[in-house]
């Protein structure tokens, strides 16, 4: 399945019609916090809607963003409907999703999210879409519009540094997007991992 596949279906389908400054006027704040020097992060959901990609592959996608410090910060979460239940002593499922770029916004949220995590990133520009694998940890991928799901999504690259991971949580009924931190030693590799850099 191409990735730009993922995001081209979920631009054409998600992004336009909230493309206005008026939508930028009732953007909601992001609330920031974090335990033990931990950075969460909540969004709010502006949107969601099934997506069928060009090959079949069925998935769900969402814009999630909000203000922070007065400024417009989004970005686009393609969740795969394919989940795998892996055998073994305890039950759990694999995926994958794909997050992706909308506009300037996008680039906004990882500036600051660079600046929360005190890495200098090599490029102003958020990547156009970002592969992760994902397990999840809590909840079932039957109900991920009406129930909390929460998951551990994983970044990868060429070398070991590219190597991320980044708890991503759903309560989409309530319309809110958490991405909370597993390992500070992995903030590097995040912001590596959504602005493209090599």
């Amino acid at each position: 399945m191409s990735r730009i596949a993922i995001v081209l279906a979920s631009l054409l389908l998600l992004w336009h019609p909230l493309n206005s400054s008026a939508a930028d006027a009732a953007l909601r704040d992001v609330v920031v916090g974090g335990e033990s020097g931990f950075i969460d992060l909540r969004f709010h959901v502006l949107r969601t809607q099934s997506v069928v990609l060009p090959d079949g592959t069925k998935g769900l996608g969402l814009v999630f963003g909000g203000s922070l410090n007065g400024r417009p910060v989004r970005m686009g979460l393609t969740i795969m409907r394919a989940w795998k239940e892996q055998a073994g002593p305890l039950k759990f499922f694999t995926g994958s999703v794909s997050f992706f770029r909308i506009d300037s916004a996008s680039d906004e949220l990882v500036r600051r999210l660079a600046g929360f995590y005190k890495v200098r990133e090599r490029t102003n520009r958020c990547a156009e879409d970002i592969f992760a694998s994902a397990v999840l940890l809590g909840g079932s991928p039957s109900t991920l519009e009406s129930k909390p799901v929460q998951m551990k999504v994983f970044f990868e690259g060429p070398t070991q540094e590219d190597y991320g991971e980044l708890y991503v949580n759903l309560d989409l009924k309530n319309g809110v997007v958490e991405l909370n931190e597993k390992d500070p030693d992995y903030r590097t590799s995040i912001i590596r991992a959504f602005t493209g850099a090599k």
